[in-house]
C-alpha cells in the first residue's frame, strides 16, 4: 500500500509538472482527494 501511495504521488507531481500550474493545481487538489478517500 506505502508503495502505490508513493507511485500515485510521483504520477500526480509528472501531472502537475506536465500540464503547467493552472490546471495542474486543479488536478493535484483532485488527487490529493483521491489518495486521502483510499487511505
Amino acid at each position: 500500500m506505502k508503495t502505490a501511495i508513493k507511485k500515485i504521488m510521483i504520477v500526480a507531481v509528472a501531472i502537475v509538472i506536465l500540464t503547467g500550474t493552472k490546471f495542474g493545481k486543479k488536478s493535484a487538489e483532485r488527487t490529493a482527494t483521491v489518495v486521502h478517500s483510499v487511505r
